[in-house]
């Protein structure tokens, strides 16, 4: 009799078929639990906001404090109450009272920094202000400034020193320029600086009041001030400005007598 030795691949018929893969479900007699953490307070918690308050600024603007210190700082320029918000909004975060030492450290700020060209005015007869403002949104509000003097009857002319770095936004900052005013075209001795008579010749195609080419700083200075001279019984006031290095090479000039 032919016997089949082949081994059987079903299990015996006393065994019970077993499935060994472990199950991935809860034990019957465990309880699933989500182990998530919550992001709710607890129940007998209370939540509370912790951030600061930024309301003193308006106490001290209504109190006048804002208008009163603006008005004692060796910081000029009409912005410098909005600065001062600022200011006052970070002393207030920080839980610093802006009692009479803050006060007095602000109003005196440029002089205990040693910090010039900030709406500075560095020379009586005639009047010299100077201001390092070089992009379109600081030169909009320092332009805005001096026509309002001007307008104010402070001034009766403007005549500007004005140079600029060569990377610059040349083209933003011409449409914001006083149409009445004298301009000197400078550069200063920087590579960084657009040329004298480059400038010059923008200054001309876009302004219709008198261009005049300084060359150095010191030279626009000495312009600046016959067109001044020329120009009494006016009273006129030169606005030096349009980069940091014009007005650092101007107050070098001014302290040195050397224009």
């Amino acid at each position: 009799t032919t016997t089949n030795t082949a081994p059987s691949t079903s299990a015996p018929d006393n065994c019970t078929p077993t499935n060994t893969a472990p199950s991935t479900s809860a034990p019957d007699n465990c309880t699933t639990t989500n182990t998530a953490p919550s992001t709710s307070a607890p129940d007998n918690c209370t939540t509370t906001n912790t951030a600061p308050s930024t309301s003193a600024p308006d106490n001290y603007q209504a109190s006048g404090l804002i208008a009163g210190l603006a008005g004692r700082m060796d910081l000029q320029g009409e912005w410098q109450e909005e600065n001062l918000r600022t200011v006052l909004t970070v002393l207030s975060v920080m839980g610093v009272e802006a009692g009479t030492e803050v006060r007095d450290a602000i109003a005196h700020t440029a002089r205990r920094m040693d910090f010039h060209g900030r709406w500075e005015m560095i020379g009586r007869s005639p009047d010299m202000l100077c201001d390092i403002g070089h992009n379109p949104p600081a030169l909009k509000r320092n332009f805005a400034q001096l026509e309002q003097y001007v307008s104010e009857g402070r001034y009766d002319r403007l005549i500007f020193v004005y140079g600029v770095m060569a990377d610059k936004d040349l083209d933003g900052i011409l449409p914001l320029m006083p149409r009445g005013a004298a301009f000197v075209a400078v550069a200063p001795d920087t590579a960084r600086a657009m040329k004298a008579t480059a400038l010059y010749e923008r200054l001309r195609a876009a302004l219709p009041g008198p261009v005049l080419l300084g060359g150095s700083v010191a030279e626009g200075l000495g312009k600046a001030l016959g067109l001044a001279a020329a120009a009494e019984p006016l009273k006129p006031l030169i606005y030096i400005g349009g980069s940091t290095f014009v007005v650092s090479e101007a107050v070098a000039a001014l302290n040195t007598n050397t224009l």
